[in-house]
């Protein structure tokens, strides 16, 4: 097979892609056999299978968040992320997209997003637990966050799309979260002398072949005590949010 045009390291090269839908009771095997040796590498997976979202609720219409809210002492309130535990997975990252606007002084408009990461290689102790799925977080940390990750300039302004926010839950099944903790987790650190071993589950062959599921909650609105903070916040004083109401911020 000819390679494409391109940075072999840097881009995608999708060799073979299945388009069925996968079967959540099935074990999936790849082979692969060299032409001109008769060489044969193969690898199986589990299929990582669905899951319900209690918190935000399941569904696509319309959901409102309050990340600016407080408890009743005027603290800063713990929000949740709640799921059932999806058979088969292993490790989780979650993220929260903003979705928004920047215009150009030149009136031109640029539809972007910004991802804010609530975790990251959270893992759980039993893959075939029942048990749900918490994950706490602080809304106004998250809001902070994306304030953080945008450049403030005189020459642009912004808007929150009129759904500004998704959850993202990437869940990887053993195989995935073993390959991470062996060749990526354990090379990191100054205080690793020593060559790690590689981790796979090729037979006859380096790499991985795992199942991933991507769980996404769209359509998520921001309350108005929320649109209040982003317009009032000194995170956010400088990065030229404009909103269709007019907000005070005495």
């Amino acid at each position: 097979l000819a390679k494409e045009e391109g940075v072999f390291s840097s881009e995608n090269n999708i060799i073979y892609k299945y388009d069925s839908p996968l079967e959540a009771d099935k074990e999936y095997e790849i082979r692969i056999t060299n032409t001109v040796t008769g060489e044969v590498t193969s690898a199986t997976t589990e299929v990582v299978q669905d899951f319900q979202l209690q918190i935000p609720p399941e569904g696509s219409s319309p959901y409102s968040l309050g990340f600016a809210s407080k408890d009743q002492l005027g603290n800063e309130k713990e929000l949740e992320l709640l799921f059932t535990q999806p058979a088969g997975a292993k490790v989780f990252d979650i993220i929260f997209r903003f979705y928004y606007f920047e215009h150009k002084l030149d009136g031109t408009t640029t539809s972007l997003f910004a991802d804010v990461t609530l975790e990251k290689y959270y893992t759980v102790a039993d893959v075939n637990n029942s048990n749900a799925i918490s994950i706490k977080y602080i809304g106004q940390d998250v809001l902070r966050s994306f304030a953080n990750k945008l450049i403030a300039s005189p020459e642009i302004t912004r808007e929150l799309a009129p759904l500004p926010g998704e959850f993202i839950i990437y869940c990887g099944e053993q195989t995935l979260w073993d390959y991470y903790r062996v060749n990526v987790l354990s090379q990191t650190g100054i205080t690793t002398i020593e060559v790690q071993p590689d981790f796979t589950n090729v037979n006859n062959g380096l790499g991985i072949f795992s199942s991933r599921m991507i769980k996404r909650r769209p359509n998520l609105r921001f309350n108005a005590e929320t649109v209040q903070y982003i317009a009032c916040d000194d995170a956010f004083k400088s990065l030229n949010f404009e909103f269709s109401e007019i907000l005070s911020c005495n």
